[in-house]
Protein backbone atom coordinates (compact mmCIF):
# COMPACT_ATOMS: atom_id res chain seq x y z
CA UNK A 1 0.00 0.00 0.00
CA UNK A 2 2.66 2.29 0.54
CA UNK A 3 4.72 1.34 -2.37
CA UNK A 4 1.76 1.52 -4.26
CA UNK A 5 0.56 5.43 -2.94
CA UNK A 6 4.35 7.12 -2.49
CA UNK A 7 3.02 8.23 0.79
CA UNK A 8 -0.63 9.92 -0.67
CA UNK A 9 -4.09 10.22 0.18
CA UNK A 10 -6.96 11.21 -0.34
CA UNK A 11 -7.79 14.49 2.42
CA UNK A 12 -10.21 13.76 4.95
CA UNK A 13 -14.06 13.62 4.28
CA UNK A 14 -14.11 17.17 6.27
CA UNK A 15 -11.82 18.60 3.91
CA UNK A 16 -12.85 17.31 0.89
CA UNK A 17 -16.61 17.97 1.56
CA UNK A 18 -15.66 22.10 2.31
CA UNK A 19 -13.17 22.41 -0.81
CA UNK A 20 -16.21 21.03 -3.06
CA UNK A 21 -18.70 23.30 -1.42
CA UNK A 22 -16.22 26.79 -1.67
CA UNK A 23 -15.77 25.38 -5.30
CA UNK A 24 -19.33 25.11 -6.34
CA UNK A 25 -19.59 28.96 -4.97
CA UNK A 26 -17.05 29.99 -6.52
CA UNK A 27 -17.84 28.99 -10.01
CA UNK A 28 -21.18 29.64 -9.78
CA UNK A 29 -21.05 33.51 -8.62
CA UNK A 30 -21.81 36.14 -11.84
CA UNK A 31 -18.41 37.57 -11.01
CA UNK A 32 -15.66 36.35 -13.55
CA UNK A 33 -13.25 34.46 -11.51
CA UNK A 34 -10.37 31.56 -11.75
CA UNK A 35 -10.94 28.85 -9.97
CA UNK A 36 -9.21 25.88 -9.66
CA UNK A 37 -10.66 22.23 -9.50
CA UNK A 38 -11.16 20.48 -6.51
CA UNK A 39 -8.58 17.56 -7.81
CA UNK A 40 -5.81 20.28 -7.09
CA UNK A 41 -6.85 20.19 -3.05
CA UNK A 42 -8.11 16.64 -2.75
CA UNK A 43 -4.80 15.08 -1.96
CA UNK A 44 -2.31 15.18 1.41
CA UNK A 45 0.08 13.16 3.13
CA UNK A 46 -1.45 9.98 4.94
CA UNK A 47 0.07 10.93 8.42
CA UNK A 48 -3.53 13.22 8.09
CA UNK A 49 -5.71 11.52 6.96
CA UNK A 50 -7.69 11.74 10.13
CA UNK A 51 -7.55 15.77 10.26
CA UNK A 52 -4.43 18.14 9.69
CA UNK A 53 -2.36 19.48 12.72
CA UNK A 54 0.06 22.44 12.71
CA UNK A 55 1.91 23.43 15.91
CA UNK A 56 1.30 27.49 17.15
CA UNK A 57 3.12 28.38 20.16
CA UNK A 58 1.68 32.20 21.29
CA UNK A 59 4.80 33.27 22.98
CA UNK A 60 7.09 32.55 20.08
CA UNK A 61 7.21 35.21 17.11
CA UNK A 62 5.77 34.49 13.57
CA UNK A 63 8.51 33.59 12.30
CA UNK A 64 9.91 30.90 14.41
CA UNK A 65 6.58 29.33 14.57
CA UNK A 66 6.67 29.55 10.09
CA UNK A 67 10.01 27.35 10.81
CA UNK A 68 8.71 25.00 13.62
CA UNK A 69 5.24 24.46 11.16
CA UNK A 70 7.72 24.14 8.15
CA UNK A 71 9.81 21.65 10.12
CA UNK A 72 6.58 19.49 11.11
CA UNK A 73 5.23 19.53 7.31
CA UNK A 74 8.89 17.98 6.45
CA UNK A 75 8.48 15.20 9.24
CA UNK A 76 4.64 14.75 8.70
CA UNK A 77 5.46 13.98 4.82
CA UNK A 78 7.85 11.20 5.50
CA UNK A 79 5.07 8.59 7.73
CA UNK A 80 4.08 5.76 6.38
CA UNK A 81 0.38 4.76 6.13
CA UNK A 82 1.64 1.47 7.90
CA UNK A 83 3.17 3.22 10.29
CA UNK A 84 -0.35 5.39 11.04
CA UNK A 85 -1.62 1.62 11.51
CA UNK A 86 0.53 0.08 14.03
CA UNK A 87 0.81 3.78 15.81
CA UNK A 88 -3.05 2.97 16.47
CA UNK A 89 -3.01 -0.49 16.50
CA UNK A 90 -5.54 -0.99 14.20
CA UNK A 91 -6.43 -4.07 12.47
CA UNK A 92 -9.72 -5.34 10.61
CA UNK A 93 -11.21 -5.97 13.83
CA UNK A 94 -11.03 -2.50 15.24
CA UNK A 95 -12.00 -0.43 13.05
CA UNK A 96 -15.05 1.22 13.77
CA UNK A 97 -18.34 -0.62 12.06
CA UNK A 98 -22.12 0.37 12.34
CA UNK A 99 -24.14 -1.06 14.76
CA UNK A 100 -25.18 -4.61 14.06
CA UNK A 101 -28.62 -3.67 13.24
CA UNK A 102 -27.56 -0.77 11.13
CA UNK A 103 -28.42 -2.49 7.29
CA UNK A 104 -31.68 -3.90 8.87
CA UNK A 105 -33.10 -0.64 9.83
CA UNK A 106 -31.99 0.76 6.78
CA UNK A 107 -33.98 -2.42 4.82
CA UNK A 108 -37.21 -1.58 6.82
CA UNK A 109 -36.92 1.87 5.84
CA UNK A 110 -36.40 1.29 2.69
CA UNK A 111 -39.11 -1.01 2.30
CA UNK A 112 -41.74 1.47 4.37
CA UNK A 113 -40.97 3.96 1.87
CA UNK A 114 -41.01 1.92 -1.23
CA UNK A 115 -44.16 4.18 -2.63
CA UNK A 116 -42.24 7.14 -1.97
CA UNK A 117 -41.53 7.34 -5.67
CA UNK A 118 -41.49 5.97 -8.85
CA UNK A 119 -38.84 6.63 -11.36
CA UNK A 120 -34.70 6.99 -10.37
CA UNK A 121 -35.23 10.67 -10.47
CA UNK A 122 -37.45 10.93 -7.65
CA UNK A 123 -35.54 8.65 -5.25
CA UNK A 124 -32.04 10.70 -6.28
CA UNK A 125 -34.13 14.14 -4.98
CA UNK A 126 -35.28 12.07 -2.09
CA UNK A 127 -32.42 11.15 -1.23
CA UNK A 128 -30.20 14.41 -1.89
CA UNK A 129 -32.99 16.27 0.65
CA UNK A 130 -31.81 14.06 3.49
CA UNK A 131 -27.96 13.91 3.03
CA UNK A 132 -28.40 18.26 2.44
CA UNK A 133 -30.29 18.10 5.99
CA UNK A 134 -27.38 15.46 7.72
CA UNK A 135 -24.58 17.55 6.08
CA UNK A 136 -26.39 20.87 7.48
CA UNK A 137 -22.94 22.04 9.19
CA UNK A 138 -20.93 21.92 6.57
CA UNK A 139 -22.53 23.57 4.20
CA UNK A 140 -23.75 26.61 6.74
CA UNK A 141 -19.53 26.96 7.21
CA UNK A 142 -18.98 27.09 4.07
CA UNK A 143 -21.39 29.98 3.44
CA UNK A 144 -20.41 31.60 6.03
CA UNK A 145 -16.49 31.75 4.70
CA UNK A 146 -17.88 32.62 1.27
CA UNK A 147 -19.54 35.54 2.28
CA UNK A 148 -16.96 36.59 4.76
CA UNK A 149 -14.10 36.64 2.26
CA UNK A 150 -16.18 37.72 -0.62
CA UNK A 151 -18.46 40.05 0.80
CA UNK A 152 -16.62 41.26 4.09
CA UNK A 153 -19.29 40.20 6.17
CA UNK A 154 -19.29 39.48 9.59
CA UNK A 155 -20.13 36.23 11.23
CA UNK A 156 -22.75 36.68 13.28
CA UNK A 157 -24.86 38.49 10.28
CA UNK A 158 -24.25 35.25 8.43
CA UNK A 159 -25.44 32.89 11.20
CA UNK A 160 -28.73 35.31 12.17
CA UNK A 161 -29.63 35.24 7.92
CA UNK A 162 -29.18 31.55 8.19
CA UNK A 163 -31.24 31.19 10.82
CA UNK A 164 -33.41 33.67 9.48
CA UNK A 165 -34.32 31.24 6.44
CA UNK A 166 -34.52 27.95 8.17
CA UNK A 167 -31.03 27.16 9.26
CA UNK A 168 -29.40 25.84 5.52
CA UNK A 169 -29.55 28.50 3.48
CA UNK A 170 -27.44 26.72 0.78
CA UNK A 171 -29.18 23.48 0.95
CA UNK A 172 -32.22 25.02 -1.44
CA UNK A 173 -29.72 26.31 -4.19
CA UNK A 174 -28.07 23.15 -4.47
CA UNK A 175 -30.87 20.81 -4.14
CA UNK A 176 -32.47 22.43 -7.40
CA UNK A 177 -29.06 23.07 -9.34
CA UNK A 178 -29.24 18.83 -8.98
CA UNK A 179 -33.09 18.86 -9.75
CA UNK A 180 -32.59 21.37 -12.55
CA UNK A 181 -30.38 19.00 -14.21
CA UNK A 182 -27.34 21.78 -14.04
CA UNK A 183 -24.22 19.67 -12.41
CA UNK A 184 -22.32 17.83 -14.03
CA UNK A 185 -19.38 16.17 -11.85
CA UNK A 186 -19.58 18.77 -9.35
CA UNK A 187 -20.16 18.47 -5.96
CA UNK A 188 -19.48 14.79 -5.91
CA UNK A 189 -19.58 14.47 -2.04
CA UNK A 190 -23.46 14.62 -2.65
CA UNK A 191 -24.00 12.71 -6.26
CA UNK A 192 -22.02 9.59 -5.14
CA UNK A 193 -23.63 8.76 -1.87
CA UNK A 194 -26.98 9.91 -3.17
CA UNK A 195 -27.07 8.49 -6.41
CA UNK A 196 -25.35 4.73 -4.81
CA UNK A 197 -28.39 4.67 -2.43
CA UNK A 198 -31.08 5.92 -4.68
CA UNK A 199 -29.75 3.30 -7.48
CA UNK A 200 -30.32 0.73 -4.71
CA UNK A 201 -33.63 1.95 -3.76
CA UNK A 202 -35.07 2.52 -7.12
CA UNK A 203 -33.98 -1.36 -8.03
CA UNK A 204 -35.17 -2.62 -4.83
CA UNK A 205 -32.24 -4.15 -3.79
CA UNK A 206 -31.37 -4.96 -0.02
CA UNK A 207 -28.26 -2.94 1.62
CA UNK A 208 -26.08 -5.65 3.14
CA UNK A 209 -23.00 -5.75 5.72
CA UNK A 210 -19.76 -3.71 4.71
CA UNK A 211 -22.05 -1.51 2.19
CA UNK A 212 -20.94 1.51 4.54
CA UNK A 213 -17.38 1.34 3.99
CA UNK A 214 -17.56 0.19 0.22
CA UNK A 215 -20.10 3.37 -0.63
CA UNK A 216 -18.05 5.64 1.54
CA UNK A 217 -14.53 4.32 -0.97
CA UNK A 218 -16.63 5.18 -4.04
CA UNK A 219 -16.87 8.70 -2.83
CA UNK A 220 -13.43 9.69 -2.48
CA UNK A 221 -12.03 7.52 -5.06
CA UNK A 222 -14.22 8.16 -7.99
CA UNK A 223 -14.16 11.58 -8.80
CA UNK A 224 -10.00 12.07 -8.64
CA UNK A 225 -8.46 8.20 -9.24
CA UNK A 226 -8.15 6.54 -12.29
CA UNK A 227 -8.76 2.99 -11.10
CA UNK A 228 -11.03 1.77 -8.23
CA UNK A 229 -11.10 -1.31 -6.71
CA UNK A 230 -14.37 -2.99 -5.28
CA UNK A 231 -16.62 -5.48 -4.91
CA UNK A 232 -19.02 -7.07 -7.18
CA UNK A 233 -22.24 -5.76 -6.69
CA UNK A 234 -20.77 -2.25 -6.18
CA UNK A 235 -19.02 -2.09 -9.57
CA UNK A 236 -22.16 -3.23 -11.54
CA UNK A 237 -24.08 -0.77 -10.02
CA UNK A 238 -21.58 2.22 -10.12
CA UNK A 239 -20.98 1.64 -13.96
CA UNK A 240 -24.31 0.48 -15.26
CA UNK A 241 -27.43 2.78 -15.79
CA UNK A 242 -28.54 4.98 -14.30
CA UNK A 243 -25.74 6.10 -12.55
CA UNK A 244 -22.18 5.10 -14.85
CA UNK A 245 -20.13 7.17 -12.53
CA UNK A 246 -17.21 5.05 -13.87
CA UNK A 247 -18.02 7.38 -17.50
CA UNK A 248 -18.56 10.28 -15.95
CA UNK A 249 -15.50 10.95 -13.95
CA UNK A 250 -13.51 8.91 -16.08
CA UNK A 251 -12.40 6.29 -13.29
CA UNK A 252 -11.84 2.71 -14.46
CA UNK A 253 -13.95 0.11 -11.59
CA UNK A 254 -12.75 -3.29 -11.43
CA UNK A 255 -13.76 -6.33 -9.21
CA UNK A 256 -12.21 -8.98 -10.57
CA UNK A 257 -8.76 -9.61 -9.26
CA UNK A 258 -7.03 -10.75 -12.41
CA UNK A 259 -8.42 -7.31 -13.87
CA UNK A 260 -7.45 -5.59 -10.86
CA UNK A 261 -3.87 -7.02 -10.98
CA UNK A 262 -3.84 -6.34 -14.40
CA UNK A 263 -5.22 -2.54 -14.04
CA UNK A 264 -2.38 -2.00 -11.37
CA UNK A 265 0.53 -3.45 -13.49
CA UNK A 266 -0.71 -0.68 -15.87
CA UNK A 267 -0.85 2.03 -13.46
CA UNK A 268 2.53 0.94 -12.26
CA UNK A 269 4.24 0.98 -15.82
CA UNK A 270 2.41 4.62 -16.67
Amino acid sequence: MDELSTGISVQPYNVLIQSELLHFLYSTRKAPADVYPVKYFAWTYAANIFGHMSPQFKLLDDDTNKAIQKSWFAFMSTIKFSDYLKTWNMSPETVPKPPSDYYDRQNRDCELHRDDFQTFDQAFLIELKGALDFDKAFLNDAIIYFAQKQFGVDEETIRAEIKNTGGNTLAPVIYEAFRLKKLTTQLSCFRIPVGIHAAIRHSRQKHKPGDQHDHLHARSALPFCDLFLTEKNLCHLLCAPPLEYDKLYYCRVVWKPEDAIKALDEVIRE
